[in-house]
């Protein structure tokens, strides 16, 4: 009976300590032992008090004593538990330790923490805003002698402070006191200490959001290191960045000195993020990044969307297009200069790699918006071979296939495309600059058509035409497809000039160009190689060359070219009709007598056909004279 009541008593013990474990972290949410039933249930219990929230007290606009202690536990709720552990280890430390040296490394351990700490007020009500205070002056001796002057003792202690202080005031309106300020300004002047000096910079312009002269300084220590007159650490330049972002959220100046701190910020910007590119400083450049979008966007900025690092990096390449875009479109309102356009551009085209690759995370509207400004870019010749990297050239023509371009620009684009078509032989960067000129050139004006001829357009498609011979077949269907519809576009201008009864028109003189030039020569090589698709050939060419043979038929192209035709047909025989579209042209020719027809040797078709075998009736569509069918497979 003894040893049954001695057990009931120890499991009854237990059970009380564990549910003592539960129920107390409820009760008091600063309790150092924290069980996840604890958690689970103090959620539960904010979502039904949120269901119904305690009335208001007779005043009408304070809370109840009531409510305002569970709005503190809803605050307390949300805290992550490894702040809330860290901030409850470090107020330990500072509150009841008696080493002076375990408190000053406990208070300079908070300059350590991230923006987004969510504990950050647990260390604030434990007074540790005062405690950094009289650790910075504690880092200086005061001298009486003469005067007062104060001596630096610890400059990198006292750098530290700065960073602690700076963590626990942000976002509230604590204001640096005012006996510590000559202190914190021979931090400032130091020179053999220029981290520092600069992180002394950041506490003045947080304690000065009304003197845009402490925001400039700020951009003076970004340009002087962009120069490489002093050299900073990534965290210095974040604290700078960072001080910089938080005053001008918090600025109420008049707009002439907002607008001059745009022209002088932005260049710095520019210049910065040019400087760290091949630097592993992911978060100065997402830093600068926001600091550019919040110069250049014409609305508020909530920097609660851009608190943690994480949410800096992941929006990184959305608020990069936006402030780019903007400079793109008005750089003069921001003070970019010729050389700083380049370097604007090249940072846009870095941003097209993600656009193409990572299409999904960015909505419509910025993708519109990339587009238009990687035109312009484009456009003005910024976005060329040898100015950035090949890959990133292939994606800016690969974003630009999906952009209407205007009418009146189609002739200049032609010549921009036909341009980096010649200059490059990156194979996406022709696969790209191909499929932009086929819609420019379907059915086009004859501007654009005189466009393409004097940049050496044929040449240019020819030339990857045969690069795509060899190892990429999309690429050789590209290039003789827009070929067809330039030469269809061509066509049908010397058609419309024919019909007015003009005479040497500019038309005529394409023309000219397409049988000058070595266009014939490449497609008989091409077909009798068989590397075309016989699709192609009956489908798009065979009822352009009967266009075009109409037009020119003294030309002495053809027969060479119906010879070729002949071949392939007789040994592949899958397109029914074929013959006599074949007649048609030979029809033509024979009543066109070819120029210096002694000069060329031809077998005619009808010889041809005469030594093999006729095919039967089944295999033969009888069309109509005068038909120039397009034949499907």
């Amino acid at each position: 009976m003894a040893t049954t009541f001695a057990t009931l008593l120890i499991v009854a013990f237990a059970y009380i300590l564990y549910f003592a474990s539960i129920c107390l972290p409820i009760l008091y949410p600063d309790c150092p032992y924290q069980h996840p039933i604890s958690g689970h249930l103090r959620r539960w219990l904010l979502s039904y008090r949120e269901s119904f929230p305690a009335p208001p007290t007779s005043t009408g606009t304070r809370e109840s004593a009531e409510y305002a202690e569970w709005n503190q536990r809803k605050r307390d709720a949300i805290i992550d538990q490894d702040d809330r552990l860290d901030a409850t280890a470090l107020v330990w430390l500072f509150t009841t330790s008696a080493d002076k040296y375990v408190v000053s490394a406990a208070l300079q351990a908070i300059a350590g923490v991230p923006r987004n700490f969510t504990a950050i007020h647990i260390l604030r009500e434990a007074g540790a805003v005062r405690l950094v205070e009289r650790g910075f002056q504690s880092c200086f001796e005061k001298d009486t002698t003469l005067g007062v002057k104060w001596h630096v003792v610890d400059a990198e202690a006292a750098c530290l402070y700065c960073k602690a202080w700076m963590s626990l005031t942000r976002g509230t309106s604590e204001q640096w006191p005012l006996e510590l300020l000559d202190p914190l300004w021979k931090l400032q002047e130091l020179t053999d200490h220029v981290d520092c000096a600069a992180i002394a910079s950041c506490a003045v312009a947080l304690s000065s959001v009304d003197s845009h002269l402490a925001q400039w300084e700020l951009l003076a220590y970004l340009s002087r290191y962009v120069a490489g007159e002093v050299q900073l650490s990534p965290s210095t330049l974040c604290w700078l960045l960072d001080s910089m972002i938080d005053g001008l959220c918090q600025w109420e100046m008049p707009i002439a000195v907002i607008e001059k701190t745009i022209i002088l910020a932005v260049p710095v910007l520019l210049r910065l993020l040019k400087h760290i590119e091949d630097l592993p400083t992911s978060s100065v450049r997402s830093a600068a990044g926001l600091a550019l979008y919040i110069l250049t966007c014409d609305g508020p900025v909530n920097l609660l969307d851009y608190w943690s690092e994480e949410q800096r990096r992941e929006s990184h390449c959305r608020v990069m297009l936006k402030a780019l875009s903007s400079i793109a479109a008005d750089p003069e309102r921001f003070g970019v200069t010729e050389t700083l356009l380049d370097v604007m551009a090249q940072e846009l085209a870095r941003l097209a790699s993600p656009l193409v690759s990572q299409s999904h995370r960015f909505s419509s509207e910025l993708k519109d918006i990339a587009r238009s400004s990687l035109f312009r870019l484009f456009m003005a010749g910024r976005l060329a071979v040898g100015v950035i990297p090949d890959p990133a050239l292939a994606d800016v023509l690969h974003l630009l296939n999906q952009i209407q371009v205007p009418p009146s620009h189609h002739p200049r684009f032609v010549k921009t495309v036909v341009a980096t078509l010649l200059a490059s032989s990156h194979q996406g960067i022709t696969s790209w600059s191909v499929r932009l000129l086929r819609p420019l050139l379907s059915e086009c004006r004859l501007a654009v058509v005189e466009a393409f001829t004097e940049c050496s357009g044929i040449n240019a498609i020819l030339r990857a035409a045969m690069f795509g011979d060899i190892d990429n077949r999309r690429l050789q269907v590209d290039c003789w497809r827009t070929l067809c519809a330039f030469i269809n576009s061509s066509t049908a201008l010397y058609l419309k000039d024919r019909e007015l009864a003009r005479s040497e028109t500019a038309a005529e003189h394409q023309l000219d160009t397409i049988f000058q030039s070595d266009f014939f020569e490449i497609v008989c090589a091409v077909i009798a190689s068989r590397r075309w698709w016989l699709f192609e050939v009956s489908g798009r060419w065979i009822p352009t060359f009967v266009t075009l043979c109409t037009l020119r038929p003294h030309e002495t192209v053809w027969s060479k070219l119906m010879k070729v035709i002949q071949d392939m047909n007789e040994k592949d025989r899958e397109h029914e009709g074929m013959l006599d579209i074949l007649d048609q042209i030979e029809a033509i020719i024979q009543t066109n007598p070819v120029r210096h027809a002694s000069d060329v040797q031809t077998v005619t078709l009808s010889e041809q056909r005469r030594s093999r075998k006729t095919p039967s009736p089944s295999q033969v569509l009888v069309v109509s004279d005068g038909t120039s069918a397009r034949f499907e497979p």
